[in-house]
């Protein structure tokens, strides 16, 4: 009877992993891409789809609403690229991608649209 070959741990593609963190702290920024260094290496992409939307109307949009969308929509994905820059380059270089919504690209009569700005 043949034996099944069993790939080492290190023969085995790494699986994706889910690290979480507040997209709008580079506190959280700052351990994520740590705990990923100490576990995988140097991050050799990045990948920002952080997004909300918020469909208010802007003779009523609350300003903490607004806010929100920008600290998640633009202000993370600004901490992201800060937060590996500096090991990717170190490295040797990276890929940065950042993920925005295609409603950015289409008017909504009377709504706040800064998804489109991600």
């Amino acid at each position: 009877m043949r034996q099944r070959h069993q790939p080492s741990e290190a023969a085995t593609p790494a699986r994706p992993r889910n690290l979480q963190g507040d997209v709008t702290s580079a506190v959280d920024w700052a351990r994520v891409v740590a705990e990923c260094e100490s576990r995988f290496g140097v991050p050799s992409i990045l990948a920002n789809n952080a997004g909300i939307f918020r469909p208010n109307r802007v003779d009523s949009a609350p300003e903490a609403d607004y806010r929100k969308l920008i600290d998640i929509n633009q202000i993370g994905t600004f901490l992201g690229m800060q937060a590996v820059v500096d090991p990717m380059r170190e490295k040797g270089g990276g890929s940065i991608v950042n993920i925005c919504s295609t409603s950015g690209l289409v008017a909504s009569a009377g709504v706040v649209r800064v998804d489109a700005a991600a």
